[in-house]
């Protein structure tokens, strides 16, 4: 304890001073509001002021599902209950009027509030009136900044910040990503500013990093982040920036010896004289010593204590009865013996930051990110990157289907005028699903096992709601009139496994017909190759039948080798008895922009089974480019654009020994885990023998079909008319040998001088440079050498390229840890199987497993399949055709499956439909980004009860050479009206919809010195590829309604410009 370092005298001093507190109240007393400040030029005063802020951290699934922490059941496993949160917190706080609380996580509070009475609610909105019950971040969940889309991040936000604006009028000022393991730019340029944040506040950070900022008191800086906008943090235009607060414990807890919880083992203020547990003064002096230790290494005279932590409050009588003394005493004392004045108060992080806002002082700048977040040696947290693979991109593939059924939602309720009974929003379950899957506990795959099989229940049960949405309009803008006498629409949840007994089914009756439906939700056209599982037993040919009635060309693929142990893998026991294809129809449908094409599939006479190749033809081609391997390994050695000279081109599997620990004295003990990625040694998966290499070539698809080794397979594909090469892989089950694997592929394009430097995306907006052995902000002692601190997350893109030659850009479909250990390489990590846990809490070692007959005798490793699109080209084109490729690979088509019972001919259908006027599309860059029927929370709002979301989204950066562009108004007025949307009115609103965008106004902080040794704009995100770079004109300056004729509007680079359309009734 601080006292005891304290001497006698004092001590003594202190006891006389105690005795005069005792004979005064505490009850009547004021000291707990703040005294006076000096805020000139942020210098400190006589007064250090101390901003006690309560609060409570509320994982929404960890150790314990979402529910079981809401209920607080499962207690043995974790004693947490925040229903009793919630209701201590309100209770303590309408007991005492100077009493403040800071709330977060609304996935549990509108869970809560759905459950209170009247009078409760009513408290309650006095409170947040009053500014008592704070909320921050107001996120649905605290999300991830690592494995996070933005689209998902957007969504979780707008949900939370749409009930706290429709239940209280608040509008959330703070932003307070606490406990996420990294922080991404896109957080402090898309979810901070735009979000209308005066400030964030984050407790992690790499402790390097920390170690520096500490001694410079540089904890609290002005970040100019990215992926929101046009932002240039080499200017002096200070509203690019957000200002931040790292906590300086790099956690959120509160100081050591103050932890108040009641089953915490800290001593609680026992202010009774007369018992021998007495302990004002030690308890005063020890808090005042943290004080002195936390002014230290922060600039200016406010100081911000975070007064909770994880599932704390549960007795909230505890924590404010014990606050409540500290205030007292320790302003007592410092009123008559301390030499600098302490004011200690109750307060809120935003009164906080209206604080620091007030000294008028420049403030250091940030201008990169914190990833990878480190906090010890060799203890760097980049194997969540990867974690639970399988269900990062189950999240994703979710996310994808939910924007395409708000479209048609939207049609569905929007053609239903006057039926007024038609208020539930169908889509809700999928999007609170992925809402909660956001969680930085979730969608990471750092929780226990039993709760991702949570997470995944709740997404199949959203998704079984909203493929009822999807089939049921479909069906009606197929049908029309004769809907009612139809077939339903059916969807293959299993498409990446050639799963689907559906089309087997069918493909296996006497006449083998059925249709296709492919839905595309993106505004632009697209050209999307299509594979369908079929059933060679009653019908070896097949053709497919386009919209206009003509043949469309098809290849039939007979199934690979790992497609075959997939499906074994999947059924188990039951493989034989169940309805399994041999052989898969692949063709290329062309679908209109935000529209649908109809294809019929049935049986041919002519042949047009996909052929092997010669011995002599050890390359895949079509008409753009060919891929080449070595006869001898079957492994990938060149590909060639045609017209052009072949270049190197290397495609390899290895996997990283997964260390426990033991095998090093540094940070001994630490071991590879869900979190923490420490490698211990990596060899190839075939141990260098040959690859069994098999081709097939047709007229749509060449595949290479590659087995490495009995747990690992890779596919390489090239379609016609397409530039990318799709590379497919399939791994696990990871052998169950004692020994932790961590699976990764390796592509290496030699001709490439890449000087240590490749681009990740954040969370799918801006590409992020990063340098072998560096880290931008400071200098790192233990980089160079280190695999895993070199390893970045890639959402959906990472690329290298040089000034001379190509660039070469990997798309992924789901979120994964990348490095480029190695010149013109880039490594992306696909599956992890660890054997210990890595001692971060979850208590569990990441052992997924796959238990087909519900049996836990034939539970096996998980396999986890997916795919990369492979990019070469052009330094001066490789950006705008990457982020067609990100868009496509996040937004996949919707693809439903139907049979005629022959009553309706192809004729009578509708074959092909777009919402777009003419067809047309908008043009890339611009993309809608977001059309969704938004329903009140409140569902007493009758006047909003058909209200539209539209988000048009810019998708290029300015230093990829994005520039200003121009849609045209009416065409998005159009769009809605074709959706059944009668414009009453626009407004153009805020990022998450919760104030209009003319009403924003933010704190804004002056930047000052860049953080780190010559960072600047360029180091973070490279240098423009062009200097016009558009106009900057000010969004209020531009008229903003999309119902007015021949209306412009503009959108900048980064830029999402967000609009509530009101629909007549």
């Amino acid at each position: 304890m601080a006292c005891i370092k304290r001497s006698w005298v004092a001590l003594a001093l202190v006891l006389i001073w105690v005795a005069e507190c005792l004979s005064k109240t505490t009850t009547t007393d004021t000291s707990l509001h703040p005294l006076s400040r000096n805020t000139e030029s942020g210098s400190p005063s006589s007064v250090l002021r101390v901003h006690i802020v309560p609060h409570t951290h509320d994982d929404s699934g960890w150790l314990k599902t979402f529910e079981q922490y809401y209920w607080g059941s499962k207690q043995y496993i974790q004693s947490a209950g925040v229903q009793y949160i919630l209701d201590s917190v309100v209770d303590c706080l309408l007991k005492d009027e100077r009493r403040r609380f800071t709330y977060a996580e609304m996935s549990f509070f509108m869970t809560w509030w759905r459950q209170q009475d009247e009078d409760t609610r009513d408290a309650v909105r006095d409170l947040v009136k009053q500014g008592r019950l704070d909320f921050v971040n107001g996120g649905y969940v605290q999300h991830d900044e690592a494995a996070s889309h933005y689209v998902g991040m957007l969504d979780q936000t707008t949900r939370g910040h749409r009930f706290l604006k429709e239940t209280f009028g608040f509008e959330p000022k703070i932003g307070w990503q606490i406990d996420p393991f990294g922080h991404s730019s896109t957080q402090a340029g898309l979810f901070g500013s735009e979000l209308g944040f005066d400030g964030m506040f984050f407790g992690r950070a790499d402790f390097e990093d920390m170690n520096i900022r500490k001694k410079n008191k540089e904890l609290e800086f002005v970040w100019k982040g990215s992926g929101g906008g046009p932002k240039d943090c080499d200017h002096d235009e200070d509203d690019d920036g957000i200002f931040v607060g790292n906590f300086a414990s790099g956690n959120y807890g509160p100081p050591a010896g103050f932890n108040f919880e009641f089953s915490i083992s800290d001593p609680p203020i026992q202010d009774d004289p007369t018992m021998d547990s007495y302990n004002v003064p030690e308890k005063v002096l020890e808090f005042i010593s943290r004080c002195e230790e936390l002014a230290a290494v922060t600039s200016g005279d406010d100081i911000m204590f975070t007064m909770g932590s994880d599932f704390h409050y549960s007795a909230a009588h505890a924590w404010f009865k014990n606050l409540d003394k500290l205030i007292y005493y320790v302003n007592e004392y410092s009123k008559k013996n301390s030499s600098r004045k302490i004011s200690v108060f109750y307060s809120t992080p935003h009164e906080y930051l209206t604080a620091k806002h007030e000294y008028k002082q420049a403030w250091p700048t940030k201008v990169d990110d914190f990833f990878p977040y480190s906090d010890a040696r060799e203890a760097f947290w980049t194997g969540y990157f990867t974690s639970r693979s399988a269900s990062k991109r189950y999240i994703r593939q979710a996310t994808s289907f939910l924007q395409a059924a708000r479209q048609l939602e939207i049609f569905n309720v929007f053609s239903q005028r006057g039926d007024e009974t038609r208020v539930e929003k169908e889509t809700d379950a999928l999007e609170e699903a992925i809402s909660l899957c956001q969680h930085h506990d979730s969608i990471t795959g750092t929780e226990k096992q039993h709760v991702a099989s949570d997470y995944h229940v709740r997404i199949h049960k959203g998704m079984q709601k909203a493929q009822q949405v999807v089939a049921q309009t479909l069906k009606g803008l197929v049908y029309r009139e004769s809907a009612q006498n139809a077939m339903n629409f059916e969807f293959c949840d299993l498409l990446n496994s050639s799963i689907c007994p559906q089309t087997v089914e069918y493909s296996s009756s006497d006449d083998g017909k059925f249709f296709v439906t492919v839905y595309n939700s993106l505004s632009s056209k697209r050209q999307v190759p299509v594979f369908i599982p079929i059933s060679l037993d009653a019908h070896d040919s097949w053709e497919a039948i386009g919209p206009d009635g003509s043949n469309i060309p098809v290849d039939v693929l007979p199934l690979s080798k790992a497609t075959e142990m997939l499906q074994k893998y999947h059924y188990g026991r039951s493989y034989k008895h169940q309805a399994v294809a041999d052989a898969e129809v692949v063709f290329t449908a062309s679908v209109p922009p935000l529209g649908f094409s109809l294809y019929l599939i049935q049986p041919s006479t002519a042949q047009n089974t996909a052929k092997g190749a010669s011995n002599e033809n050890f390359s895949i081609s079509n008409d753009l480019l060919s891929v080449i391997f070595d006869a001898k390994t079957g492994y990938v050695k060149k590909i060639k654009e045609h017209g052009s000279e072949s270049i190197p081109f290397f495609c390899t599997l290895s996997w990283y020994n997964s260390s426990d620990g033991l095998d090093s004295q540094v940070n001994r003990g630490q071991g590879s885990g869900a979190y923490i990625f420490r490698p211990n040694g990596k060899f190839p998966v075939n141990g260098e023998k040959p690859v069994d290499l098999e081709i097939i070539h047709g007229e749509q698809v060449s595949e290479a079909r590659q087995i490495y080794s009995p747990w690992a397979a890779v596919t390489l594909r090239l379609y016609k008319g397409r530039r990318e090469l799709e590379v497919e892989w399939t791994i696990g089950p990871l052998p169950d040998d004692s020994i932790g694997r961590e699976v990764v592929i390796a592509y290496s394009s030699p001709t490439i001088k890449s000087n240590g430097e490749f681009w990740t995306d954040a969370n799918g907006r801006s590409m992020i440079r990063r340098v072998m052995g560096q880290r931008i902000a400071w200098k790192s002692e233990y980089l160079e050498k280190s695999i895993a601190g070199n390893y970045y997350p890639v959402t959906s893109a990472a690329y290298i390229t040089d000034d001379s030659s190509n660039t070469m850009s990997v798309i992924t479909d789901r979120s994964q840890g990348a490095s480029s250990l190695q010149d013109g390489e880039l490594e992306f990590m696909l599956h992890r199987r660890t054997i210990v846990d890595d001692k971060r809490g979850v208590n569990e070692p990441l052992n997924e497993m796959h238990c087909p007959d519900s049996t836990d005798e034939t539970c096996v490793g998980l396999v986890v399949r997916g795919k990369h699109w492979i990019h070469h080209s052009p330094v001066a084109s490789a950006a705008a055709e990457r982020r067609i490729l990100q868009q496509e690979m996040n937004d996949e088509p919707v693809i439903a499956i139907s049979r005629d019972d022959g009553t309706h001919l192809m004729t009578d259908m509708t074959r092909s439909l777009s919402f777009m006027p003419h067809s047309i599309g908008i043009n890339f860059p611009l993309h809608i980004l977001t059309l969704m029927w938004a329903p009140p929370v409140e569902r007493n709002s009758e006047d909003k009860k058909r209200t539209i979301i539209l988000r048009l989204a810019h998708s290029m950066d300015v230093p990829e050479g994005g520039i200003t562009e121009v849609v045209d108004a009416s065409q998005l007025a159009q769009l809605v009206q074709n959706m059944g949307c009668d414009i009453k009115d626009t407004l153009e609103v805020s990022l998450s919809t919760n104030q209009p965008r003319d009403d924003m106004k933010r704190l804004v902080f002056k930047s000052g010195e860049t953080l780190g040794q010559n960072a600047t704009c360029s180091h973070a995100f490279g240098q423009p590829l062009n200097h016009h770079q558009g106009s900057r004109t000010p969004i209020h300056q531009i008229n903003q309604g999309l119902e007015k004729e021949d209306q412009d509007l503009h959108v900048h680079p980064m830029q999402i410009r967000t609009f509530e359309v009101y629909c007549h009734d």
